[in-house]
Parts: C-alpha cells; structure tokens; sequence
C-alpha cells in the first residue's frame, strides 16, 4: 500500500505545534535573561538609599574672621564614601546654571572659608550637597558676618533658681537662668552660649538665636520675654536637669568675637540674685 501524502489539516497542525514550541523556546533561554537582568537592576537601585547632608550649625563670626565649615555629621545608611560640595553664598549663581545653591564653591568634609569685609552686619545662606556618586541631598546653614557699632562689649548679670517649668512635669525640674541686666542694648544674634562642666568640659554650645527655635521639652532653650529680638532683662534660659546638665555646671555668654564672656552663672538649686 502506497504512504498517503499529508492532509492540510494535518500541516496545518504540525505548523501551530512548531510555533508554540518555538516560542516557548524563546521565552525560557531568552525573554528570562532579560527581565531577569532588568529587575536585578532595580533591586540594586531600591539598595541604595539617600545619603542624609548635614551642613552643622548657624554661627557668628567677625569681620575677617574665618567661617570654619563643618559637614562631618553627614551620613549614608549604606556606609557609602561621600563627595561634600560647598555652596558658600546660596545668592549667588556662582556657575551660572540658573540653580542659586549647588554652585562648587569648596570642596570637602571641613572648610575654612573667608567671606569679604561689609560695612554692615551680612548674613549668608550656606548650602552643602553630598553625594554617594549616583544619590543627592543638601542641607543649609547660616553664616553671619557681626559688624558691631560699639566696641565695648556689654555686661550681663544672670541669677538662677531650679524647679519645675509652669505647666510642665514636676518630674523634670530645670535650672532656670534670668537676665538680671544688660549694660547695652544688643541683638540676641550678637550673641553666643556655651555651657560647661566641672567634669567633662563643653556640654554644649552654640548660638543664642538657635535656643529660640528649641521646641518645649529640649534640654536647653532660651525664651525672649520681649520678643523684640533683642537680650534683654527677664529673659530666661532653661535646661532640663539630666545626667549632663546638674548642679554645678557653668553657663557663659559670649558677644561676638570676644574671648572672654560676658555673663556667666553657676547652676545652682540655691537661689542666687
């Protein structure tokens, strides 16, 4: 008997089994490889997170006096190394981009930068961006150049008392430290803080125009009782007695440059007047 010649039913099946087999062929060595390699590339991509900047604190310097920059308390949580990149004046477009605060001014963790003499006090935004090389982020800071008209710098007297803030917890008592008098009439920003400790040091400092940003419940904070911006008789400061901040400490004002300060009181549970 003769082999009978295929129908076209039967082509036409052999061609759909060839196709399916075809394309799942491809699938599998091809089309897997690819998205394979695709989502690898976003899981790589959701791993690296943002770098958080930190530019460090406002701060008051005299004219020619060095602006010390800091940024080392900027952090990757991928413990990725970063590029620090200093906009000195967020004012000026430096580089001409049209973007006023990602000009390359200075470059590193820390810089000294000089800023020019003004004929009135200045203050410069400061901007720091830090990048792990792929991921970006900035944060700004305040450089203020303190032209004073009086040279002679002023004399506070401060009293101090302890107890419980009104309105607070009886379980966290403060020193509460008063300003007695001031010999002149100066503006909260002319002034900086540090508080000591007979057995550590610095505990803490800064400048006193940062204390009044301090949300209730901070350690150390400062109240202008006259919000007129400027340090005057009544106002207070306030820190929360802790494992740092007790009985014994040292609290100093300082003006401007001047190394010595111009207040100072100890943190005592004794009233002193």
């Amino acid at each position: 008997m003769g082999r009978q010649k295929p129908t076209l039913k039967a082509v036409a099946i052999f061609l759909i089994i060839l196709f399916v087999v075809c394309g799942a062929a491809y699938l599998l060595f091809f089309r897997d490889d690819k998205v394979s390699s695709k989502d690898g590339n976003d899981e790589d991509e959701e791993k690296n997170r943002v770098p958080m900047a930190n530019s460090g604190p406002s701060q008051i310097v005299r004219p020619g006096e060095a602006a010390l920059l800091n940024g080392t308390g900027s952090s990757d949580p991928d413990g990725d190394e970063l590029g620090y990149y200093w906009d000195i004046d967020s004012g000026t477009d430096s580089n001409n981009d049209g973007v006023f605060d990602n000009d390359r001014d200075a470059v590193g963790a820390k810089v000294e930068h000089f800023y020019p003499v003004p004929q009135t006090t200045t203050t410069y935004l400061v901007t720091l961006n830090v990048s792990d090389g792929k991921l970006w982020d900035k944060a700004t800071t305040r450089v203020t150049i303190m032209v004073s008209v009086n040279n002679t710098p002023p004399e506070v007297v401060m009293s101090c008392r302890y107890g419980k803030v009104p309105g607070g917890s009886p379980l966290d008592p403060y020193f509460m430290v008063t300003v007695v008098s001031v010999s002149s009439v100066e503006m909260i920003s002319n002034f900086s803080y540090r508080l000591d400790s007979p057995a550590s040091g610095t505990i803490s400092q800064g400048n006193v125009s940062d204390l009044l940003i301090a949300p209730p419940g901070s350690d150390i904070r400062f109240v202008d009782i006259i919000p007129v911006t400027r340090l005057g008789q009544n106002d207070i400061f306030y820190f929360r007695e802790g494992q740092t901040i007790k009985e014994g400490c040292t609290f100093k004002l300082l003006y401007l440059g001047v190394t010595d300060p111009v207040g100072e009181i100890e943190l005592s549970k004794t009233p002193s007047y």
